[in-house]
């Protein structure tokens, strides 16, 4: 976190109250105000990061509560090969979230293999980096 404070223009891997607490300390030690997404995984995997969608919204009221945090909306991860109704779950926690939080305007959702169903479930951001720079 310290080395991300003033030179990211949206940190998308906020999971967890230490956290937002830690980049809450730093935002204000140096005078900035850190854009975030939310985490959140949305297929409940256990080998994936992110706050369980039933704590989204618990996880937003916190972030809300920090001067120096603006949350921007959530990156969604889900499981390989999703049935499309996790990318409706998916978007429609992000539309029942959005109501209550007037920066919320970003759904980062969707890879390289799956981007155009995440386009079409009301994905605003995508992260296609194998599709751009291959595989690693």
């Amino acid at each position: 976190v310290k080395y991300l404070i003033g030179r990211t223009a949206l940190i998308q891997s906020v999971d967890r109250v230490p956290l937002l607490d830690e980049l809450e300390k730093r935002s204000v030690a140096g005078k900035v105000t850190t854009e975030i997404l939310l985490e959140v995984n949305g297929g409940g995997e256990k080998s994936k990061s992110g706050v369980l969608a039933d704590g989204a919204e618990e996880l937003l009221g916190y972030a809300e509560t920090c001067a120096h945090i603006r949350v921007r909306g959530m990156m969604c991860v889900l499981p390989k090969n999703a049935p499309h109704a996790l990318y409706e779950k998916a978007c429609a926690l992000y539309e029942k979230m959005q109501k209550s939080c007037a920066t919320f305007d970003t759904l980062s959702m969707g890879m390289s293999d799956d981007f155009e169903t995440a386009i079409m479930c009301g994905a605003t951001m995508i992260r296609p980096g194998q599709a751009l720079f291959g595989a690693r």
